[in-house]
């Protein structure tokens, strides 16, 4: 169990190091470019083919059945009934996947600021905005407090709707363990195409770190104000350059920069 573990946090590690030059993220183009970028930059392609003996990379495909609340959330803008999909697509759509609502303002939680080791805390920030919009929107969509991304990525649990994430560090690690030890192949095929979607939701985690609103306690101006008062220039930026280069991130990236744990690619605690 160990190596095994082992085995899985370097390849996780080295796959979410290269994400620093992130800039700012959009589920619909800019977090799958970055997280495609990452894996070009990252050893994880030689990982599949000479540690795990996967001759086809991360172009091999795996076959796995989404548990409904996970079917709900992808049905906004993929199709849910595809459970085929190669280890590429599965990392792609759970960084897609991680900002997807349907109900529950789970970006809340995609906030950490390192100087208060907190996650989004806009108390004061037009609280009458919860008076407005739907019911359900009044529970927490215009709340703008939440859990820590960093505490959301590795205990995945808050007092804020959502409560739980099931997509958190622990769960990559559970699901690649069964891909690696279940008996059957559609057993390994199915959770490991589990790890490789969780991985994708805790790497869309780790790219939002790179947004400045995410580090800085700012939702409302960092986010509300794209369809409140006028467009992000920031986040329309780097989306419009993805888009123009056909979905591909235009930026190179550095070398990776590995450390030890998976919390200091959150915060190094400098401050």
């Amino acid at each position: 169990m160990k190596n095994i573990t082992s085995a899985l946090t370097i390849c996780c590690l080295y796959f979410l190091c290269i994400c620093q030059f992130a800039f700012s993220w959009s589920d619909n183009e800019t977090h799958p470019a970055i997280t495609e970028k990452a894996v070009q930059l990252s050893t994880m392609e030689d990982y599949f083919h000479n540690q795990l003996g996967i001759g086809e990379g991360l172009s091999a495909e795996f076959e796995t059945t989404l548990y409904p609340a996970l079917q709900e959330r992808m049905s906004e803008f993929l199709n849910p009934q595809q459970t085929t999909r190669s280890a590429l697509q599965w990392l792609k759509t759970g960084s897609q996947l991680e900002d997807k609502m349907l109900r529950q303002a789970r970006s809340r939680h995609h906030f950490h600021d390192p100087i208060r080791n907190a996650g989004l805390d806009n108390k004061t920030d037009h609280p009458e905005w919860r008076n407005y919009g739907p019911a359900y929107w009044t529970d927490y969509a215009f709340d703008f407090t939440g859990e820590s991304a960093l505490d959301w990525a590795t205990n995945g649990t808050s007092n804020k709707t959502p409560t739980l994430n099931l997509e958190r560090w622990e769960m990559v690690r559970g699901h690649f363990y069964n891909a690696l030890t279940s008996s059957t192949q559609s057993d390994r095929d199915k959770y490991m195409a589990l790890s490789l979607l969780s991985l994708g939701s805790v790497v869309h985690l780790l790219e939002d770190m790179g947004v400045p609103a995410h580090t800085r306690n700012d939702s409302l101006f960092g986010h509300y104000r794209t369809w409140y008062d006028h467009e992000n220039d920031l986040e329309n930026y780097v989306e419009n350059h993805v888009v123009s280069n056909g979905g591909q991130s235009p930026w190179s990236g550095n070398n990776p920069v590995a450390f030890d744990t998976l919390r200091k690619y959150f915060d190094t605690d400098e401050y």
